[in-house]
Order: C-alpha cells, then sequence, then structure tokens
C-alpha cells in the first residue's frame, strides 16, 4: 500500500516538474558520461605507461644482448637509448642536437688504464680527447685510458673533425680492461635523402607490435605477409605498421617491388585518440 503511494506520488510530482526532471536526468547523464570517460582515460594512460616500460625493458635487453655477441670495430644498428653498467642503468639519448645515433657500441674496452680510474663511477660521462697519437678517455680532467687504435678512434677522429655528437660512457671500472659505451650521432636523414633525392614520404597503417622499439632515422626492412599479400615495415624483427597502397603504386611506378625498397623512420608522432604512434617512412 504504501509502495503504490509513492509511486504515484512520484509519478505526480514529475508530471507536474516535467522541466526539473529533464533537468535532473540531463545532470545524470552528463555525470555518468563523465565517470566513463575518466575511467577510459585512465585506463589509456595506465596502458600507455605500460606499455613504454615494457619496450625500455626489452629495448634494454637487446643492447645488452648485442654487445655481448658483437665485434665493437663494425657498426652496429642503433638498438636503445638505454644500456645497463655493472651497479646503475644510464640512459643514453637517442638524440643529440638534432642528429640521432647512427652507430653504437656497448663493449669497448680501455688500453692502459690509470689508476685514476678506480675513483671514477660506473655511468660517469667521458670526454674523448685526440693527442695526435692515440685518442685519450677522461672523465672532467682525470685521465682514465685509451680507446682501442683501430677503426673506433678513426671514426672518433672523423666525427670530431665534422663536429658531429659522440656520447661515451663508464660501464664498467671494475673489469680487468674497464668497459665504456660509445654513441655516434649523425643526421640520418640528410644522408638518407641526399643518396635518395626522390625519396617519397608516406604514413604507415596499423598499430606498431607493444614490444617494438623505433625512433627517426632507424633503418626498416618490408616484408610482403604470405596470409594477406599486405607488405608490413619492420624494426629489428618487430612490425611498426604496413605500407599504405600509395605505398605499393610508388613501388611499381619506379619498377620495384615493394618489398625491395629501402626505408627509414622520417617521424614519430602520438596520436592521443587512437593512442597509438603514428610513423612515417621515407621510400626509395
Amino acid at each position: 500500500m504504501f509502495s503504490a503511494l509513492a509511486t504515484v506520488t512520484v509519478v505526480v510530482w514529475i508530471l507536474n516538474h516535467k522541466v526539473e526532471t529533464v533537468i535532473i536526468l540531463a545532470v545524470l547523464v552528463f555525470l555518468v558520461y563523465c565517470y566513463i570517460t575518466r575511467d577510459s582515460k585512465v585506463e589509456k594512460k595506465a596502458k600507455r605507461e605500460a606499455q613504454e616500460r615494457a619496450k625500455a625493458k626489452a629495448a634494454q635487453s637487446a643492447l645488452v644482448k648485442a654487445a655481448a655477441s658483437r665485434s665493437s670495430a663494425a657498426p652496429a644498428p642503433v638498438a636503445a637509448p638505454v644500456q645497463q653498467s655493472q651497479s646503475k642503468t644510464i640512459n643514453i639519448p637517442s638524440e643529440v642536437d638534432g642528429m640521432t645515433m647512427a652507430y653504437h657500441y656497448g663493449d669497448v674496452k680501455l688500453e692502459d688504464p690509470t689508476a685514476m680510474i678506480h675513483n671514477v663511477s660506473d655511468g660517469s660521462m667521458l670526454t674523448l680527447e685526440d693527442d695526435g697519437t692515440r685518442v685519450r678517455v677522461l672523465v672532467g680532467a682525470i685521465h682514465i685510458g685509451y680507446l682501442p687504435n683501430n677503426r673506433l678512434s678513426g671514426m672518433v677522429r672523423d666525427w670530431q673533425r665534422d663536429k658531429k655528437p659522440i656520447r661515451a660512457y663508464l660501464l664498467d671500472a671494475s673489469a680487468p680492461q674497464p668497459i665504456i659505451f660509445l654513441g655516434f650521432y649523425d643526421d640520418v636523414l640528410k644522408k638518407f635523402l641526399s643518396r635518395n633525392p626522390e625519396a617519397k614520404k608516406f604514413k604507415l597503417a596499423g598499430r606498431p607490435e607493444d614490444l617494438a622499439f623505433y625512433s627517426v632515422g632507424q633503418k626498416c626492412e618490408i616484408e610482403q605477409d604470405p596470409e594477406t599479400g599486405k607488405y608490413n615495415v619492420l624494426v629489428d624483427g618487430s612490425v611498426i605498421g604496413r605500407l599504405p597502397a600509395s605505398a605499393v603504386t610508388y613501388a611499381s611506378t619506379i619498377e620495384s617491388d615493394p618489398d625491395m625498397l629501402d626505408a627509414v623512420i622520417a617521424s614519430v608522432d602520438y596520436d592521443v585518440e587512437k593512442d597509438r604512434d603514428i610513423i612515417t617512412v621515407y621510400l626509395a
């Protein structure tokens, strides 16, 4: 009886207060929308942060493995701006003065280390100085050793002559031959375009794989998916997107198969609405 009376009372009130009812309903709908949108943004932000952490971890692992397996006498592709020392993780920039890392070496052994190296902590930033015979390695004004007198020393001289950035860090001062990291920076895109003035820029379709690591200037590989027939673009084995139809058409106009084109990353921009990176590449 009471319930029925309450229901009738509510209905009568609504009929007599139509404007107020509409306003209340609109406010409730707005509050629900704000709550759902807020949760969606929080979820997207958390997902994005988790992806970035996963990328950094995977990139760090890749760089450490590469350092253990390659010779320091030959150029290596950029893997990541992260390197693990014996005591700390060093954040190494992927770009300096508008130039991207063109080559890096994570296992360079110093020659003739001085006793002063024991006063220097892992992770210290180093400077390189050509004394006319060898390349000295210093922390501030402290001389701690020499670079091997091989192609690496020649690269340092070339880069310093051309006034291009170099970054060096001490990785392990306690090793019998102390180990340092060397990174050489260059205007990779400018060099690519000077060699390929006819290159065209294309925006990739699709979403990069979660663990893919990529940066402007990196060289890409193009592979055709045997199931879909579409052409995937990869960096270090990870898919970062697909060639658009316009890129396939471009390949045919220059009488080339799409997977035979040279490709480098031209730009990386984050799309907030789509919650993914938008990557463009130069093709030639």
